[in-house]
C-alpha cells in the first residue's frame, strides 16, 4: 500500500527540511527507499534499464546513474538560479529523467519538490488531478517555465 509509504517519506522530509538540511544522495536514497518500502524492496538506484511511461528520453544506463545523480546533486546545490520555483522545476525535471529508481520516482521527486519549498518557508504542493496532464506535458516538453508557475500557486 502506498499510502504510508508517502505519510513517513514526508514525515522525513519535513523534519530535513525543517533542518534545513542540504540535498544529499543518502536524503535521496532514503526518500526512494521509503516510498518503495513493500512495494517494490530498493537498497539504493536501480540497477536495471527503466523507460518513462508516456516519453520519448531515455533515461541513463544503470551503470550511470550514480555518476548522474552526483552531478545532479552538485547542480542542484551550487547552481544559481533566478528563483526558487526555477530552481525546484529544472531540477524536477532533471531527476525525472535521471529516473534513479526502479520504481517511486515520480512520488520521489514530489517530496524533493515539497523538501526545497518547506526548506525555504513555502508551503508544500499537492498536483491536483485535473492537473496531471499538465504536470506530465510540462515534464516531457521540459517546460520548467510552465512547471515553475504552477509551483507559485
Amino acid at each position: 500500500m502506498k499510502l504510508p509509504n508517502h505519510k513517513y517519506a514526508l514525515g522525513y522530509v519535513i523534519e530535513s527540511a525543517a533542518a534545513k538540511q542540504d540535498l544529499t544522495e543518502a536524503l535521496i536514497q532514503k526518500i526512494g527507499i521509503m516510498i518503495n518500502k513493500n512495494i517494490k524492496e530498493i537498497d539504493g538506484y536501480r540497477k536495471v534499464a527503466v523507460i518513462i511511461k508516456g516519453a520519448e528520453y531515455l533515461p541513463p544506463a544503470p551503470n550511470m546513474v550514480k555518476q548522474s545523480m552526483l552531478y545532479f546533486i552538485d547542480n542542484y546545490n551550487n547552481t544559481q538560479y533566478n528563483s526558487i520555483f526555477e530552481k525546484i522545476a529544472i531540477n524536477h525535471i532533471r531527476f525525472e529523467q535521471i529516473h534513479p529508481f526502479e520504481d517511486g520516482n515520480g512520488r520521489t521527486g514530489r517530496l524533493l519538490i515539497n523538501f526545497e519549498l518547506l526548506k525555504n518557508n513555502i508551503a508544500p504542493i499537492v498536483i491536483p488531478k485535473e492537473e496531471r496532464t499538465k504536470y506530465f506535458n510540462y515534464l516531457s516538453n521540459n517546460d520548467y517555465n510552465s512547471l515553475s508557475s504552477i509551483l507559485k500557486n
